[in-house]
């Protein structure tokens, strides 16, 4: 009997070893690799933060921080030709007349997003067919990666295609144009900016096919769209139709009357004194809605002579459009003590060039956005 307990124990003991054998490497593997674990935690790179002015989207463009302004500026010569290959160091940068640091610099052909704006008023019914040629031609020039928002107007604003690169959509609604009563320039373009580029990513730019006289528009005016236009980040081209009135007879670059500064203000320094004027037919005045829309966007408007010349003209825009230098800085002067800010941009040394570019901007416009 005893015999037999010891030979049972002895087995006992012996399947006891041969397990405790077993499992010791699946133990001692198991507490290194929570040894390790705890190691890798314990030594993990914290992430460091990276300032959100120098994040870029997917498509290379800039986004804003909560304190940080971007600014296009188109070069040219004085033959109206863009200067390619300038850098950081060329660019002079002044808010409210004082230098601020330009902390980055772009110049890549970034994708555009563009609305195509087209006049489609009665006085230009037998121009029509030249409009539209200039219009598809300007959409054939862009490439795979810019987008086209088509919008005609005459008395009513009609939105004709969303935001798109479908080359065919875009003709068919631009052909599919027909002319109408009445002109409402204003509310085309403050209703553009305002709502259709809302949320819009990327370059924004306007291209306005139009001779700038409206008729009709009754719920903003005319200085009211030129500030509103001022206050944003969209670059406005125009291109005008002939014989309007305004066409000086030959090709030229916009610009302001001498002294201008948008928004425009009263002399107590008030906000929006002058929007109750300038609705549709009442305004009485001699100004020219195209040349001061495209200042106030910083962009120029181009005046043809023929409505052949449409046609000839909007592929050169829209070259133009692909070489247009980004500017971002921090104001010394904190966002949060508002206040409509001037800017100007200047080539060193450089007498015979131009800058075009927005003239300013409203803090409370600029507001914060998220980085990706």
């Amino acid at each position: 009997m005893l015999n037999y307990i010891a030979g049972t124990r002895g087995v006992s003991i012996s399947l006891f070893v041969l397990a405790a054998f077993l499992l010791l490497p699946g133990l001692i593997s198991g507490g290194s690799a929570a040894a390790q674990s705890g190691l890798n935690r314990s030594k993990a790179p914290q992430t460091q933060p990276t300032p959100a002015a120098t994040d870029t989207n997917k498509n290379g463009v800039m986004k804003l921080s909560s304190t940080v302004v971007n600014i296009a500026a188109v070069v040219t010569d004085h033959d109206g030709h863009y200067v390619p290959k300038l850098t950081k160091d060329d660019f002079e940068l002044f808010e409210d007349g004082k230098a601020q640091q330009v902390a980055f610099f772009g110049n890549e052909e970034v994708p555009l997003n563009v609305a195509l704006m087209i006049d489609v008023s009665q006085s230009v019914s037998n121009s029509l067919k030249d409009i539209k040629k200039a219009a598809i031609a300007f959409v054939h020039q862009l490439r795979p990666a810019d987008k086209v928002m088509v919008i005609a107007f005459d008395q009513q604003v009609l939105y004709l295609t969303d935001f798109t690169n479908d080359s065919k959509r875009l003709e068919s609604a631009i052909n599919g144009c027909q002319t109408g009563r009445g002109t409402s320039v204003y509310e085309a373009v403050y209703d553009t900016v305002t709502q259709r580029f809302r949320g819009v990513e990327g370059r924004k730019v306007i291209m306005l096919l139009s001779d700038g006289e409206d008729t009709t528009s009754r719920t903003v005016g005319y200085d009211q769209t030129v500030e509103r236009v001022a206050q944003s980040d969209v670059l406005v081209y125009g291109l005008r139709y002939p014989d309007t009135g305004f066409s000086h007879g030959h090709w030229g670059h916009g610009g302001g009357f001498p002294g201008s500064r948008w928004p425009l203000m009263s002399e107590g320094g008030q906000w929006g004194q002058h929007r109750g004027g300038g609705y549709g037919h009442h305004r009485r005045d001699n100004r020219d809605f195209m040349k001061d829309v495209t200042e106030a966007g910083g962009g120029p408007v181009y005046d043809a002579k023929t409505t052949g010349d449409l046609a000839k003209r909007a592929p050169e825009i829209a070259d133009e459009l692909r070489h247009v230098y980004t500017l971002g800085y921090y104001p010394t002067k904190p966002l949060s003590d508002g206040g409509y800010r001037t800017v100007d941009v200047k080539i060193k040394g450089r007498g015979d060039v131009s800058v075009r570019h927005r003239q300013g901007y409203d803090p409370r416009q600029t507001a914060p956005q998220p980085t990706n």
